[in-house]
């Protein structure tokens, strides 16, 4: 072997014949030269490895964000389709407590279904639901679904001038359209 191309021993290297110990001699029989060329070489694979080993991090932690994103996106997916799904049952009952007989808003059975209907309307709040207000409104095809048009004196082209079906908004999006009637022009 080359002593150019050897790493050099430090000073207080143990040499075998001056081991005190049989630790010592193991220590020594452990220790080896090597060329410059091969620590050079050795340098270089740890830093391939350390730079893999860091990608590999990085993958693994983009992965995990992506999953958490995917999974929110399922979890919000399917919490809109049970929300289509009732949000109709809501409206009958919202649409029944409206048309309540003056005679029956004191019967204690009439009470208890508008009760219900409160808490029906807690729960949606609670899960980001809020209806739309859509009479007075410019005309928005992206929240308002026009079934037919009235001529209004007064009233500008294109608004909503009366609400046929409440429209509903999940955390601020459309989840379900109004049905309205609009201004003619």
């Amino acid at each position: 072997m080359d002593q150019s191309q050897t790493t050099p021993q430090p000073a207080n290297a143990i040499h075998p014949q001056e081991g005190k110990g049989k630790d010592e001699k193991v220590k020594e029989e452990e220790r080896m030269t090597i060329s410059k060329t091969e620590y050079e070489k050795l340098k270089r694979d740890a830093a391939e490895h350390l730079d893999g080993w860091k990608r590999a991090k990085a993958d693994y932690i983009n992965f995990k964000r992506e999953t958490e994103q995917r999974q929110a996106a399922f979890s919000q997916f399917a919490a809109m389709a049970v929300l289509i799904g009732v949000i109709p049952v809501y409206d009958h009952l919202r649409t029944a407590a409206a048309h309540l007989p003056a005679e029956m808003k004191s019967d204690p059975w009439a009470d208890g279904v508008l009760k219900i209907r409160q808490e029906f309307e807690k729960c949606l709040k609670d899960a980001g639901v809020e209806a739309m207000i859509a009479e007075g409104q410019p005309f928005d095809p992206a929240r308002h679904e026009a079934l037919g048009s009235e001529a209004r004196e007064g009233v500008a082209p294109h608004m909503v001038v009366r609400e046929v079906k409440a429209g509903y908004l999940l955390h601020g999006k459309v989840l379900i359209p109004a049905q309205v009637i609009v201004s003619g022009g």
